[in-house]
C-alpha cells in the first residue's frame, strides 16, 4: 500500500528552505523510492493542490494531474509539500486523497510559537507590498487564519486522519537535529538517511530572509509611495518585484543589517495572552517536549530605528527605479526616485553620510 507524506508547513517553519533543496535532490529521492510527482524545480509545484476554495478549477486540475503522475510512479512512497496545506479543509483533503487509490497518509507540520509567527507573517507581507499598515492592524485579520491560529487547524486534521497520521513538530533552531534545519527535516520526515550528506553539504540555505527593522522601516516607505501610483485595478506584481529588488539590493549593500524587528509591546502581550494557554494545552501533540519558550514565549522590546549608510540606500533604490522602468513602469520609477530624494543625511562617523530613516506618514502606520 502506498504511502502518502504531506509536508504541510506551517507558514514560516523553513517551508522554503525545505522545498528548494527537496526539488533539487527529487532525482536521488526517486531512487530511493520517494516520488515528489510535479514539484517543480522549485519545489512549488504542490501549492495549487491546496486551493479547494481559493481557485477551485486550478486545484482541481493539479489533483487530476497528480493522480496521472501516481499511475505512472513505481515508488511505494509520495511526498507532498506545501505551506498552504495547513489551510485546506481536513474533510476535502482526504477525500481528494482517497480518490488516489488505496494508501496510508502521514501529515508532518512544524510550529512555533505566536508572537514569533505573527512577527514573521507581517514582515513577509511588509516584503510583498501587502502589509503597509501598523501590525496591529491586521491583528484581526491574522488571528482568523489558519495558518496563525494553527491549534485548531491541526486539531482538525487529527480529528479527520487520526492522531497517528499527524506529526507534529516545534520548530526550535537551537534544538535541530544535526544543527540544521534540513538535517532535522530528514528526521522529521524521516527521508533516506544515505542522502543526508548531500542535502547537509554547504549548509542551510536562506531562502526566504526576514527584514530587520530599519529594512522593514524602508519597505514600508518605497511600498506607501508606490501603492497609490499603481493605477486602479492594475496587479501589484510590479511592486512586489520593485520590493524584492530593493530588499535585495539592501540586504547586499548593507555591512551591518541592522536591529531585529520587534512588534510592539502591547501587541506581543494581547497575542501571548491569547494563545499560550492553547499552545501550552496542544504541547502533548508535539513529538518531543516543548521548549520553555514553547510554553511561555518570552516577549521583548525593539530597540529604536537605527540610522544607515546613506550611498547603499541610495543605489538600492535607484537599482530599484531601473527596474521599474524596465518593466514599463516610469510613474513608479520616478515615486522611487523622489524616495531617495527624501532620505535625510545625518552626521556619522569618519564623515561617513548616514540616513534618517523616513518618518511614517500617519498616525495609524506609526502605531
Amino acid at each position: 500500500m502506498r504511502l502518502i507524506q504531506i509536508h504541510a508547513g506551517i507558514h514560516k517553519t523553513g517551508s522554503k528552505a525545505i522545498q528548494h533543496k527537496l526539488a533539487r535532490l527529487a532525482p536521488d529521492l526517486a531512487a530511493h523510492g520517494v516520488a515528489l510527482p510535479n514539484f517543480g524545480s522549485r519545489g512549488n509545484g504542490h501549492h495549487a493542490l491546496a486551493g479547494f476554495t481559493t481557485a477551485p478549477e486550478a486545484c482541481a486540475q493539479a489533483w487530476g494531474t497528480l493522480e496521472a503522475a501516481l499511475d505512472a510512479a513505481p515508488q511505494g512512497r509520495v511526498l507532498l509539500s506545501s505551506e498552504h496545506l495547513i489551510g485546506a479543509d481536513p474533510e476535502r483533503l482526504k477525500a481528494a486523497l482517497d480518490r488516489l487509490g488505496p494508501q496510508r497518509t502521514r501529515l508532518h507540520v512544524y510550529v512555533r510559537p505566536h508572537v514569533a509567527l505573527f512577527t514573521s507573517l507581517y514582515l513577509q507581507r511588509v516584503k510583498a507590498g501587502s502589509a503597509i499598515v501598523a501590525p496591529a492592524t491586521l491583528a484581526e485579520t491574522y488571528a482568523q487564519g489558519p495558518e496563525f491560529d494553527y491549534v485548531p487547524a491541526i486539531e482538525r486534521f487529527i480529528e479527520v486522519f487520526g492522531p497517528e497520521a499527524v506529526r507534529v513538530r516545534e520548530f526550535d533552531p537551537d534544538r535541530f537535529e544535526g544543527g540544521s534545519l534540513i538535517a532535522d527535516a530528514f528526521a522529521f520526515l524521516d527521508l533516506p538517511a544515505a542522502l543526508l550528506p548531500k542535502a547537509t553539504e554547504g549548509g542551510d540555505e536562506i531562502v526566504n530572509p526576514t527584514p530587520t527593522a530599519e529594512q522593514a522601516a524602508l519597505l514600508l516607505a518605497l511600498a506607501r509611495r508606490l501603492r497609490p501610483a499603481l493605477p486602479e485595478g492594475q496587479d501589484a506584481q510590479p511592486i512586489r518585484k520593485a520590493l524584492s529588488t530593493f530588499f535585495t539590493a539592501l540586504r547586499a549593500g548593507l555591512p551591518d543589517p541592522g536591529n531585529r524587528y520587534r512588534l510592539p509591546m502591547p501587541l506581543q502581550r494581547a497575542i501571548a495572552e491569547h494563545t499560550a494557554p492553547q499552545r501550552a494545552a496542544f504541547a502533548h501533540r508535539l513529538d518531543r517536549p516543548a521548549s520553555a519558550a514553547f510554553l511561555s514565549e518570552p516577549l521583548a522590546a525593539g530597540a529604536p530605528l537605527g540610522t544607515l549608510p546613506l550611498a547603499p540606500l541610495r543605489d538600492a533604490l535607484a537599482a530599484t527605479a531601473t527596474r521599474l522602468r524596465d518593466m514599463g513602469q516610469p510613474a513608479l520609477a520616478r515615486v522611487t526616485d523622489a524616495l531617495a530624494h527624501e532620505l535625510q543625511a545625518a552626521a556619522g562617523p569618519a564623515g561617513l553620510a548616514l540616513a534618517d530613516l523616513p518618518a511614517p506618514r500617519t498616525t495609524e502606520a506609526a502605531a
